[in-house]
């Protein structure tokens, strides 16, 4: 929310930071891949979810695994790579390209996910 209220835009923050600050939504991590696809774990360096522009539109592409609280929350800030550096993406993840494929059991509660990006 910090870094959300610090550079967003202020359509950024009507759409993604009211309602978290009103608490009618959460919000989710994505950062680190699975490592048996050769994912980079938690390693930003490394890596493989890309991101590329595609007209004035961004098309992000990858996997993402141990998302904690993203059973529910309405939006994610995803972690991809450009061809400039490592960036985050605010990404609706009611959207139909993104994909829950496993919920985990955790002694908490069913919070941890793997999911596919496909925007």
């Amino acid at each position: 929310m910090y870094l959300l209220g610090k550079v967003g835009t202020p359509p950024q923050k009507e759409r993604f930071l009211a309602p978290l600050l009103s608490g009618q939504a959460r919000s989710a991590f994505l950062m680190t891949e699975p490592a048996a696809d050769g994912g980079a774990g938690s390693d930003p360096a490394m890596m493989q979810t890309a991101a590329r522009r595609e007209g004035s539109d961004w098309r992000i592409t990858g996997r993402k695994a141990f998302v904690t609280g993203a059973e529910g929350a309405a939006f994610g800030i995803v972690m991809a790579k450009t061809e400039a550096a490592a960036t985050m993406f605010l990404v609706d993840l009611h959207h139909p390209s993104v994909v829950i494929e496993r919920v985990l059991d955790t002694i908490e509660a069913r919070c941890l996910v793997d999911m596919v990006l496909l925007l």
